[in-house]
């Protein structure tokens, strides 16, 4: 999540009109709520989050567990999927995907 928090600071907020840009939203999956609010405390996470106790959003994704991260384009179609530890290298691909670009 602190890779993801750093990212996360220093997007330059969307511009109506102007190029795409990314937004981040967390998924707490099968947390307790109150746990999740203390750990994105004190990672000072500040990016949205959601809950998801009961970890559907897993189970209708067939994913295999966390961590994983997940680059949704602007149409909302998955565009790429990271399965375990993110560094900032492979979060740019991600990135890098969500806006459709292609390398």
């Amino acid at each position: 999540m602190p890779i993801l928090q750093a990212t996360y600071g220093s997007q330059p907020p969307p511009v109506p009109g102007g190029p795409a840009g990314v937004q981040f939203l967390g998924v707490d999956v099968r947390d307790e709520p109150a746990a999740a609010a203390d750990l994105l405390a004190a990672l000072d996470v500040r990016y949205p989050q959601l809950q998801d106790p009961q970890g559907v959003m897993l189970d209708q994704m067939a994913l295999p567990g966390l961590p994983v991260t997940i680059a949704v384009d602007a149409a909302g179609e998955v565009a790429d999927v990271q399965i375990g530890q993110l560094d900032t290298t492979r979060l740019q691909e991600l990135l890098d995907a969500a806006r459709g670009a292609t390398g």
